[in-house]
């Protein structure tokens, strides 16, 4: 759901009265907007209040319906995942936004939700919905294997490539001998992070100490990294051999594990959770679990009767 403003999502609210079971009717009584006076707009100092506003946007049925109809499928969801213990937790909700910024590039979603006419309670509302909605079609399913993982890259350059800038491509007697030394720093007592950042050669996770982000069952990552990757099981526990990938040898390490993390990394793990139960689930199975839902409720539309 886009609701463009909090004032029509008020103004929606203000044509609808779902009757169900007695907790949902309780907490579903139609709000007044929270100042019916505050203005709109000012035109030479004279203002245009948001009730006149939303009186206009009630007699157009065109604009009211859709947003009306969305709220109660969002108010059914929000029932059933009650019922069920499916609701959406504070880290599901955070990581979902965490993963907008990641995507976006962005340290905070303000710009992207003012271009977008949206709040951040709107978005996290939409977010609400939708997670819940893919918890309640996947009931069963388990939490998976996950592993935050740190890498340091010893290139190879194959024959006929050129020096991957700004560093000069290793035979892989070379690399591997690379490999070696930084083991034997390890175990020496060096810190894996800060050897990633003198050693490594991957310009995109070297100033982060090698952080590769979270590894899971068909995630985006090289498929011999993946497989090797999720053999680790605790954090601090390193691969005792390199891998080999188009680019070069990898050292691999676990930072931290779906049952072994610290608080800050509830959201990531959470996030990841829910997106893999949602692979599992279509559109249209969505909409024929929001359609059953309305086909036992009750709803009586108020603004429709007027």
């Amino acid at each position: 759901m886009h609701i463009k403003n909090r004032w029509i999502y008020a103004a929606a609210l203000l044509g609808a009265v779902l009757l169900g079971t007695p907790d949902f009717a309780a907490s579903s009584e139609a709000p007044s907007p929270a100042n019916s006076r505050t203005p709109i707009a000012t035109v030479n100092g004279h203002p245009i209040p948001e009730s006149a506003l939303l009186s206009m946007l009630l007699r157009d049925p065109s604009v009211v319906n859709p947003i009306l109809d969305q709220l109660i499928n969002d108010a059914l969801i929000q029932e059933e995942a009650k019922r069920h213990h499916a609701e959406a937790t504070s880290d599901e909700i955070q990581g979902r936004k965490e993963q907008l910024m990641t995507l976006n590039r962005v340290p905070k979603l303000d710009n992207l939700l003012r271009r977008h006419h949206e709040t951040m309670a709107d978005l996290e509302h939409d977010i609400q919905v939708w997670i819940e909605t893919v918890k309640l079609l996947t009931p069963d399913a388990k939490p998976p294997h996950m592993v935050r993982l740190r890498h340091i890259l010893i290139r190879v350059t194959s024959d006929g490539q050129a020096d991957p800038k700004p560093f000069r491509s290793h035979t892989d007697v070379e690399a591997l001998a690379i490999i070696k030394t930084i083991q034997a720093r390890i175990k020496d007592g060096r810190k894996f992070d800060e050897l990633a950042k003198e050693y490594s050669e991957d310009p995109a996770t070297r100033d982060s100490g090698g952080n590769l982000g979270i590894a899971y069952k068909d995630g985006p990552f090289e498929p011999a990294i993946l497989t090797a990757a999720l053999t680790l099981t605790r954090p601090g526990e390193m691969l005792p051999c390199a891998v080999r990938s188009p680019l070069g040898y990898h050292l691999i390490q676990a930072e931290s594990t779906e049952n072994n993390h610290p608080r800050s990394e509830n959201p990531a793990y959470a996030n990841i959770t829910v997106e893999i139960r949602a692979r599992s689930v279509t559109d249209a199975q969505m909409q024929d679990f929001v359609k059953g839902l309305r086909a036992k409720a009750v709803v009586v539309n108020h603004y429709l009767s007027k």
